[in-house]
């Protein structure tokens, strides 16, 4: 047999590279079909977007988060202020609201009881434990103490935190006492008169009022 021309070896070559080409393209559409099929996903459209920095502030304003608010009340003295914003948004009072009142009460949220001359006067920081000791000698004695960063006093307040999650757990702590404050907001008009409310009555209840109505200047001006 005569050895190929040159034309002839061209043109096999390109029936080889063109039934090659045939071949790859067909492999990729059966990929492109069967892979989803399979329940394998492309990895570009399983993996969500990447949030930029432009869009970070969005995402965070829809999820309803203020970080820089936060760090700002921990400045101003509001040590608990994460749980705070959390509590506060939940009962819908004002933020600055619940965080001038945890200054006045525990010092800007500490969980501890507190120190009325009753059973557990200054028993130190609210656990589980301690608690349900408290609650117990509550329950038989019928004394009263102010526990965690709202100061529950009433055993009815104490109960209602205790159906939330529990009287010793500050989120559920902070969203009663709250509660409480809205709804005494709701009877006096102003957030003044509803912490006279909150402590009570007489001359130490209007010295409390009036200590409440300078905490919450100072956080309000702190918050803005």
């Amino acid at each position: 047999m005569p050895p190929a021309r040159p034309s002839t070896m061209r043109a096999r070559a390109t029936v080889a590279l063109l039934y090659a080409v045939l071949t790859f393209v067909q492999l990729v559409g059966f990929v492109k079909l069967v892979v989803p099929v399979l329940g394998f996903d492309d990895p570009a459209a399983a993996s969500p977007p990447r949030e930029t920095s432009a869009s970070a502030p969005r995402a965070d304003a829809a999820r309803g988060g203020a970080p820089e608010q936060v760090d700002e009340a921990k400045k101003a003295g509001c040590t608990m202020a994460g749980t705070a914003r959390r509590a506060t948004r939940e009962a819908d009072i004002p933020y600055y609201v619940g965080c001038a009142f945890l200054q006045q009460e525990t010092d800007g949220g500490r969980n501890v009881f507190g120190h009325d001359p009753t059973v557990f006067a200054g028993a130190g920081e609210v656990t589980r434990s301690k608690y349900l000791a408290y609650k117990s000698v509550r329950q038989r004695t019928g004394e009263m103490q102010g526990v965690g960063p709202m100061q529950l006093t009433w055993s009815t307040y104490q109960d209602q935190a205790d159906r939330l999650g529990g009287a010793w757990k500050p989120y559920p702590n902070m969203l009663v006492g709250f509660r409480h404050l809205a709804d005494l907001h709701r009877s006096s008009g102003s957030w003044t008169a509803a912490a006279h409310d909150y402590n009570g009555s007489g001359p130490m209840a209007d010295a409390y009022a009036a200590q409440m109505a300078d905490r919450f200047d100072h956080m309000r001006s702190a918050l803005s």
